[in-house]
C-alpha cells in the first residue's frame, strides 16, 4: 500500500509540472490553448482587441469581433456593442459577475493578466510594458510567462530596442537559458552574439549554447559564434561544443567554417585538428583535411595532421589525403611519417600507386630511402615490388649503402626472370666498386635458373 501511494504521489507531481501550449487560426478566429495537467485555459479571438494602458480593460473590440476566455472556473466574452462600448459576459463557477462591483473589476483584470501572459496580443502588451517600466519591466514580466516563444520574443524585444549594459546582456543570457525549447534558445543566442562584450558574458552564453540539445539548433548558434573574434579561452570552448555533438554532418560544417574563416596560428590548427581526429567518418574527415592542406608549413600542425590520418581506417580516404599533402613541399620529418602511413596501408595496388607518387616528387633524406625500401619490402604483389624497385633506382641514390639495401631487396624477389631482369636494369646505373658488386652477385646467386643466372652476371661485368 505504501508503494502505491508513493507511486501516486510521483505521478501526481509530474501531471503538476506537465505543460502544453498549441496556438493555431481556425476561420478567422485565433486560439491559443495550455494545459498544464491539472489546469487547462484557452482564449480565441476575432477583429481587433484594445486594452486600456493598465491592462485591467477592455477599450475596444471592433465590429463583430469578441473575446473569449475560459480555464477550469471563470468563463469571459466580450464583444462590441451598437455605441462602440464593450459588453462583458464573466462567470466564476458558473455565477455571473458585475464588472462595475469591486470584486467583478478585480477578477476581470485577473483574467486580462492571464490572457496576457498566455500570449495574447504580444507585440502591443510588450510596447506598453516598455512604455510603463522599461527593460527592467519587461524582464521581470518574463517570470511570468509560460510559454517560449513568447520569452523569447521579450527577450529579442529587448535586444533589438533597449540600450543594453552588460549587466543587462548577462541577465538575458541566463534567461535564454531557461527556454526549453531549442528552436527559440538558439533563436535568441543567434541575436546575441555580437552583444558579448566581456568574458563573463561570454562564457555565460556558451554554457547555454551547451545545453542546446539539438544538433542542428546548436549548429546555426555556433556558425554566429565563429563569425566574431575569439580569444583562446573561447576559441577551446567553441571547440569543446562542436568535438561533443553527435552529428559528423553538423560538425564537419562547422569546423569547415573554423578552419575558412581566418589564417590559423599553429596553436589553434592542432587543437582544430584533435577535434577532426574525433570525427567518426573518414570521408568527412577527408574532406576537411583537404580544406586544411594549406596549413602545413608548420611542423606541429603538419604533425597533428598525419595524425588524423592514421586514425582513418579506409585506405582510400588516406591515400587521397595524402596525394594531396605530397603535391606540395614537404619536410624530411612529414615524408618520413607519411611513408610509414603509406606502408600501413592493407591494399598492395593503394600502397604501390602512392610509394611511386612519393618516389616522383620527392627527395629522400635522412632515412627517408631505408623507410621506402622497408615498405617495398612488405608488399606482397610480385608485380609492384618490381616496379617499384625500378623507380626507385631511377633516383639519385646517395652511397653505396642505399644500392647495397636495393640490391638485397631484389634478391627476395621470388621470379627468376622478373629477378634477373631486374638486376639487369640495375647493372647499368650501379657505382662500379667492389661492395655494391658483391651484393650484386649474392643478389643474383639467389636466381635458380642457370640462364637467367648467366644473364644476370654478364650485365655487370
Amino acid at each position: 500500500m505504501k508503494l502505491f501511494l508513493i507511486f501516486l504521489t510521483l505521478c501526481t507531481l509530474t501531471l503538476s509540472v506537465y505543460f502544453t501550449f498549441t496556438r493555431y487560426e481556425r476561420r478567422n478566429t485565433s486560439v491559443i490553448r495550455t494545459s498544464n495537467g491539472s489546469e487547462e485555459r484557452e482564449v480565441s479571438s476575432r477583429g481587433k482587441i484594445r486594452f486600456n494602458e493598465n491592462e485591467t480593460l477592455i477599450e475596444s473590440v471592433s465590429r463583430n469581433g469578441f473575446l473569449k476566455y475560459r480555464n477550469n472556473t471563470i468563463k469571459l466574452k466580450a464583444t462590441a456593442n451598437e455605441q462602440g462600448g464593450v459588453v462583458y459576459q464573466l462567470s466564476e463557477d458558473g455565477t455571473r459577475l458585475n464588472i462595475n462591483d469591486k470584486y467583478g473589476r478585480q477578477v476581470l483584470a485577473e483574467v486580462i493578466r492571464e490572457i496576457l501572459e498566455l500570449g495574447f496580443d504580444a507585440r502591443g502588451r510588450l510596447e506598453r510594458l516598455y512604455a510603463k517600466s522599461g527593460k527592467q519591466g519587461v524582464l521581470d514580466a518574463i517570470e511570468k510567462l509560460k510559454p517560449d516563444y513568447l520569452k523569447a520574443m521579450y527577450l529579442d524585444y529587448l535586444l533589438t530596442t533597449a540600450n543594453l549594459s552588460n549587466e543587462d546582456i548577462l541577465h538575458i543570457i541566463k534567461k535564454a537559458g531557461t527556454l526549453s525549447a531549442d528552436y527559440e534558445k538558439s533563436k535568441i543566442l543567434n541575436t546575441l552574439a555580437t552583444h558579448l562584450k566581456d568574458s563573463s558574458a561570454s562564457q555565460a552564453y556558451l554554457d547555454v549554447v551547451k545545453s542546446i540539445d539539438a544538433d542542428f539548433e546548436k549548429t546555426k548558434v555556433l556558425e554566429s559564434i565563429i563569425r566574431q573574434p575569439l580569444d583562446s579561452i573561447q576559441f577551446g570552448e567553441v571547440l569543446k561544443i562542436v568535438g561533443e555533438m553527435n552529428s559528423d554532418f553538423e560538425k564537419s560544417n562547422l569546423l569547415k567554417k573554423i578552419i575558412n574563416s581566418s589564417t590559423l596560428q599553429a596553436d589553434r590548427s592542432v587543437r582544430v585538428l584533435s577535434v577532426i581526429r574525433n570525427v567518426d567518418a573518414d570521408y568527412e574527415k577527408a574532406k576537411l583535411l583537404d580544406n586544411f592542406s594549406t596549413h602545413l608549413s608548420d611542423s606541429l600542425t603538419a604533425q597533428a595532421y598525419l595524425e588524423v590520418v592514421k586514425s582513418m581506417t579506409s585506405d582510400f580516404e588516406q591515400v587521397k589525403v595524402l596525394e594531396n599533402i605530397i603535391r606540395q613541399p614537404v619536410n624530411t620529418p612529414v615524408l618520413n611519417e607519411i611513408i610509414s602511413i603509406t606502408g600501413s596501408l592493407d591494399a598492395d595496388h593503394e600502397k604501390a600507386n602512392l610509394l611511386k607518387k612519393i618516389m616522383e616528387r620527392t627527395k629522400f633524406e635522412n632515412g627517408s630511402f631505408d623507410r621506402i625500401l622497408s615498405v617495398i619490402h612488405n608488399i606482397n604483389g610480385e608485380f609492384e615490388k618490381v616496379n617499384l624497385i625500378k623507380n626507385l633506382a631511377e633516383k639519385d641514390l646517395n652511397s653505396d649503402e642505399e644500392w647495397i639495401g636495393l640490391l638485397d631487396e631484389v634478391g627476395q624477389v621470388d621470379a627468376d626472370f622478373e629477378k634477373a631482369g631486374l638486376l639487369t636494369h640495375l647493372a647499368a646505373k650501379m657505382p662500379r666498386n667492389d661492395n655494391v658488386r658483391a651484393a650484386y652477385v649474392k643478389a643474383a646467386k639467389t636466381i635458380n635458373s642457370e640462364m637467367d643466372y648467366g644473364k644476370a652476371l654478364r650485365a655487370a661485368d
